[in-house]
């Protein structure tokens, strides 16, 4: 209703139109309050899974990083204790090519 049409209605009237009005926006609060609360919720469920799914891969990349060191540690240990040999064989080799091409070009 209008303001006019308000103010030519007796006061008890009046007044239950407005406790009327207070009921719908009690209720239409309660309603959107609902609605922002359910809105929080699946906020809060969204940001749970992003924060598991960034837990998750930084535990993947620790696991794949802890991988890599390891095969990196047995790259290095296995070349290591070749290195003499490889040493001792091209040494050898060279002595080798030496004694065979050194006569040629006398």
């Amino acid at each position: 209703m209008t303001e006019i049409k308000l103010e030519n209605l007796p006061p008890e009237e009046i007044k239950n139109i407005q406790d009327y009005r207070i009921v719908l926006l009690e209720k239409n609060y309660e309603r959107l309050a609902d609605k922002v609360d359910a809105g929080f919720k699946e906020v809060e469920a969204g940001f749970r899974e992003v924060r598991e799914s960034i837990s998750s891969l930084r535990n993947e990349l620790k696991a794949d990083t802890a991988n890599i060191k390891l095969e990196m540690h047995n790259l290095v240990n296995s070349t290591l204790w070749k290195m003499p040999l490889l040493i001792v064989a091209m040494s050898t080799a060279w002595g080798v090519v030496k004694s065979f091409a050194i006569p040629l070009f006398n």
